[in-house]
């Protein structure tokens, strides 16, 4: 029903503010995502990731450590690069092309 997805809407937003609150009070430790990803943004060793538009793997990393990636976003540490009309293993010779060259680019970038 509409009100059940409205609550359990406002009850998974609220719920995530309170963990944003707790983990920037350190009272609950960073998941697992999080803590690695922040290890390599501490140690200034900058990521960069290539994805399609079907690969679930960009909003997984958004969903599970996105207070984190902004942070390598804000501190430069962190890119990303979209490859549209593509799968996610850039099975087509367009795309797989369009991923050589973001590779490229994304090595240049971090030099």
């Amino acid at each position: 029903s509409i009100t059940g997805f409205v609550l359990r809407f406002f009850r998974n937003k609220l719920f995530s503010s309170i963990k944003k609150i707790l983990k920037m009070l350190n009272i609950v430790k960073l998941d697992r995502l999080e803590n690695d990803v922040n290890n390599i943004f501490n140690a200034n060793v900058p990521i960069s990731i290539i994805y399609s538009e079907t690969d679930p793997g960009y909003n997984i990393l958004l969903s599970q450590a996105g207070s984190v990636i902004k942070r390598g976003v804000k501190e430069k540490l962190f890119y990303s690069t979209l490859i549209k009309n593509a799968d996610h293993t850039f099975s087509s010779r367009a795309s797989r092309k369009k991923l050589i060259s973001s590779i490229v680019s994304s090595v240049e970038l971090m030099r």
